[in-house]
């Protein structure tokens, strides 16, 4: 953790403040939509036993008339708001009749544009106004966004807190700018890392086909009347929600509360071209209550909002720039639709914590092109969230892998674990000793299973469908690599030459075997280069294992082959035969040249398919100072696959190189 989040965490763990995070309050509004029995929109007006939806403060609607929005009170135990929350469902569902609650965030099938009623608040004048307000953004974004529904969740520290921390840390700005500030720097760090809430809690991952009202997609079909994307997480909060052309320029700043209500000030006055052309009667009638970019202020739809209560005919943004910020209001929270009222106290008491690490963490102004990464990473965990892939980054940034990269054979159907629908596998792993974790910063973790192609050999490999685990996020201090410094405490070799060493008690026929596959490794590995030398565009064993012919990758794969034939006839190679594994041996990349061989090397021949003369080449070609390849891929069915299907990885799957060299069954 940082030190200033250290500190002021020390603070609030003093005995005389320990209370604090007590009187936080909570508080969340719940969008629902009515359907019939029959799962269809509910066209009927809202119903006058849950009382005047303009007056009411607990049960009111949104933006259509069929969408409810249920509004608990703010209290300081999360646990007491999802009580009134259930009181106020159990309450809604005494009155509805034969309508139920559509429970996802994404609605039902949805009837013709124009008939999906708009909110209606009676005949007052701010009754009329709320109604106008609704008719135009009908007009700018269309009825069928009025049925989105979401989560809003509603979360304030103390003020006594923000006073707390504005004495210890002696800022001279008024009460109100200070805790104002605060809650600025709360809203940049969401901004930050709320791509997380969407990777764990985005539940909208599909769309009735008819919610794209014919426009054009790049999803994919599930059914006949359900479109989605495999990878996605909430296409609600994506391009296809609720959005709009008008407030694509539209990024209010973070770095405070000032320029925030500018932006949205200059917004709400400045003419938008479309809009214009429309006007706002027709036929007398009103349809929307300005041409401007927005309408009123909460009109922009963004992820988070700073709040304060409003007077009596006060605008928000008024309010705020008269009182400051009070509370902060999340607003990209999809529906659980398996949960009965879309939330749960588990997910309540994680979005305290996170809120709460926002709040109290450093939060540096956004430099450079930072809000906009911000917006990038949100937007692709949205539809790309749960796509394949290993990845430990740090702060943003991928980190080396340094662990052992081990030769193996092609799988058979007793390297597979069958997982049945609805079924999980937990795996513990020790990731320090792979990756260099020694620097400062916030990681990210998590497991890859490839997709395993479908020329594979084992039956169940042919059914084995690409995944991945969940992610672990952690903050690390910064360590020394003592893994680093334990594999150099390891044995001296035993020198046999002036090139060549042993380790790991080699007998002395595993060395002469070494020697035996070290002088015919030499050998493939000449040919290699040699085959290589002269460009063959129409050359059949270099399209088998590299792919169709790219003169940068032809220069790149003989680049590799001139440095594994240098490393094998130059440099100062180190065999251990201590490995008591299966597979047939491992490097760790970041250490050459020394090659661990294991059971499977002893029992392969010289030469020929998976070769000792092939690991070594294999083995050589991992590490960073040679070609620095990976393993994407084993056995020769998907070396030629990956070839076929992605030369460039194939210039980086090992198992490529050392079949190329191998060159068996023989190629021109």
């Amino acid at each position: 953790m940082s030190q200033l989040l250290n500190r002021r965490l020390a603070l609030l763990s003093e005995r005389a403040n320990l209370t604090l995070l007590e009187q936080c309050l909570h508080g969340i509004e719940r969008e629902c939509l009515r359907v019939t029995a029959d799962a269809r929109l509910a066209q009927t007006p809202h119903p006058e036993e849950l009382g005047s939806a303009l007056t009411n403060d607990q049960i009111t609607t949104d933006y259509s008339e069929s969408l409810l929005e249920f509004i608990t009170p703010a209290l300081p135990d999360p646990a007491q708001t999802l009580a009134s929350l259930d009181k106020i469902h159990r309450f809604a569902y005494s009155k509805l009749g034969n309508e139920f609650l559509w429970s996802p965030s994404m609605p039902c099938p949805l009837p013709a544009e124009e008939d999906i009623p708009i909110a209606y608040y009676g005949t007052s004048n701010i009754g009329q106004l709320k109604y106008v307000y609704r008719k135009g953004l009908a007009l700018r974004y269309g009825k069928t966004m009025q049925c989105i529904a979401g989560i809003h969740y509603n979360f304030s520290l103390p003020e006594k807190l923000w006073q707390l921390q504005q004495q210890s840390e002696g800022s001279e700005q008024s009460a109100r700018d200070y805790q104002s500030a605060r809650y600025i720097a709360l809203i940049r760090n969401f901004r930050r890392y709320s791509w997380l809430l969407m990777y764990l809690f985005g539940a909208s991952p599909a769309l009735s086909a008819g919610f794209l009202r014919g426009r054009a997609h790049k999803l994919d079909t599930l059914s006949d009347d359900t479109l989605y994307l495999p990878y996605a997480t909430s296409l609600r909060m994506s391009d296809l929600g609720y959005q709009s052309n008008a407030q694509a320029g539209l990024t209010p700043c973070y770095n405070d509360l000032a320029s925030y209500t500018d932006s949205l000030r200059e917004a709400v006055a400045t003419p938008y071209a479309p809009y214009v052309e429309i006007g706002t009667h027709k036929d007398g009638e009103w349809v929307q209550l300005n041409t401007n970019i927005l309408q009123i202020e909460n009109e922009y739809y963004s992820n988070i909002r700073p709040k304060r209560v409003t007077y009596t005919g006060e605008r928000p943004i008024q309010a705020l720039m008269a009182r400051g910020i009070q509370y902060i209001e999340v607003r990209c929270l999809d529906i659980n639709p398996f949960l009965p009222m879309g939330i749960d106290l588990p997910e309540s008491r994680f979005l305290d914590a996170f809120l709460l690490y926002c709040a109290l963490n450093d939060s540096p102004l956004f430099a450079n092109n930072e809000c906009g990464n911000a917006t990038s990473n949100f937007l692709s965990v949205v539809k790309e969230g749960r796509r394949p892939g290993l990845q430990l980054q740090r702060d943003g940034q991928p980190v080396d892998y340094e662990g052992a990269l081990i030769k193996r054979a092609a799988p058979s159907d007793k390297d597979y674990q069958l997982l049945k629908a609805g079924q999980s596998l937990t795996v513990q792993a020790e990731v320090s000793g792979l990756y260099d974790m020694s620097a400062q910063g916030q990681y990210s973790i998590r497991y890859l299973l490839p997709t395993v192609a479908q020329e594979g050999k084992a039956a169940k490999a042919k059914q084995a469908q690409a995944s991945e685990s969940n992610a672990v996020t952690l903050w690390v201090d910064g360590v020394s690599d003592e893994r680093v410094l334990a594999k150099a405490a390891v044995a001296e070799p035993q020198a046999v030459s002036a090139s060549v060493s042993f380790s790991g008690r080699c007998t002395n026929t595993q060395k002469s075997d070494i020697l035996a596959a070290l002088d015919a490794a030499s050998g493939i590995a000449n040919n290699s280069s040699s085959y290589l030398a002269v460009d063959k565009p129409n050359g059949q064993r270099y399209r088998s294992w590299f792919g169709a012919y790219d003169a940068t990758r032809w220069n790149q794969a003989e680049t590799h082959f001139s440095k594994i034939k240098d490393a094998i006839d130059n440099k100062p190679l180190t065999f251990d035969c201590g490995c008591k594994q299966s597979y047939f041996a491992y490097v760790y990349p970041d250490q050459p040249y020394k090659v661990y061989l294991c059971k499977s090397f002893w029992t392969a021949p010289v030469t020929g398919t998976d070769s000792r003369a092939g690991t070594i080449v294999h083995e050589l070609s991992h590490f960073n100072v040679v070609a620095g390849t990976d393993d994407l891929g084993y056995g020769q069915t998907n070396a030629r696959n990956l070839a076929s299907t992605d030369p460039v990885k194939a210039l980086n799957n090992a198992d490529n190189h050392e079949y190329f060299a191998e060159n068996t069954p023989s190629e021109n």
